[in-house]
This record gives structure tokens, C-alpha cells and sequence, in this order.
């Protein structure tokens, strides 16, 4: 990295409801869970449901691993070449949602396969960075 970039770049926090707009506005994000106490990472489509992000999935390590304790997930964007972006982070528990609730959920699986688990992060903490490049 040039000392020239380093000079005209910095981060700034993100507001927790800008966060939360930021969070409803995407797609697709990043799970990360501990299995066999090493962290693990999996991509995953969700919606953003009563300020909680809502998740399908076939069973396996990722949902064994997130019914055990607080997850961390995801989402983020960037334009390489103008030296920007952010991230937003959300930690939260996980349940899984009853079927009942399912016929509701604005989410649909992007992918085939077996999707019987919809699972619900409820959001704890919420925080996001952003890179902002000053032209000097």
C-alpha cells in the first residue's frame, strides 16, 4: 500500500441503524459459527424479518454449530477502484423459526436441496465500518 493511500483513507464507524438499512437492502451474507472449536464460514441468503435475520438450511455442521451458541454474520460491499467500501457485522443467538412462521418468510432458497431448518438470528450487537478515501 502507498503512504499516498494511507493518507486519504480512513475508517469510519457506521451508525447502528444505518447498520440495520444496510442489513435490509442485501441479499446474501456470511454465517460464522465454531465447529469442533474452529471457526467456520458459510455463505447464505437471508432476509431481514422483524429486525432479526432469517436464514434456510438443509441440517449439517452449520445449523448443529449455530443452535449451540451466538453466531457472528456478514454482509459488505466495496468498489476496488476507488479504494472503498464497508462491512457490517451483526452477533446474535439463533432459533429455529416454527413451521408455521415459514409460509411468511420473504426468503427463498437459492439453491436445491433440503431446506427444513429456517433459522432466526436475533441481533444482540450491530456494527459496521466504512472506507472513506479522501482526494487530497
Amino acid at each position: 500500500m502507498t503512504e499516498e493511500r494511507v493518507q486519504c483513507a480512513h475508517l469510519e464507524p457506521i451508525p447502528a441503524e444505518e447498520c440495520r438499512r444496510l442489513l435490509a437492502t442485501h441479499h446474501l451474507g456470511r454465517l460464522a459459527v465454531l465447529v469442533d472449536d474452529a471457526p467456520r464460514i458459510f455463505p447464505v441468503n437471508y432476509g431481514l424479518v422483524d429486525d432479526g435475520i432469517v436464514f434456510c438450511s438443509g441440517g449439517g455442521n452449520k445449523v448443529e454449530a449455530a443452535r449451540r451458541g451466538r453466531v457472528a454474520f456478514e454482509i459488505d460491499d466495496s468498489d476496488p477502484l476507488a479504494h472503498t467500501g464497508w462491512s457490517v457485522v451483526a452477533v446474535g443467538s439463533v432459533r429455529e423459526l416454527d413451521q408455521r412462521a415459514v409460509g411468511r418468510i420473504p426468503v427463498a432458497p437459492w439453491c436445491g436441496g433440503d431446506h427444513e431448518h429456517w433459522l432466526r438470528i436475533d441481533i444482540d450487537e450491530i456494527s459496521g465500518r466504512r472506507i472513506v478515501r479522501h482526494i487530497p
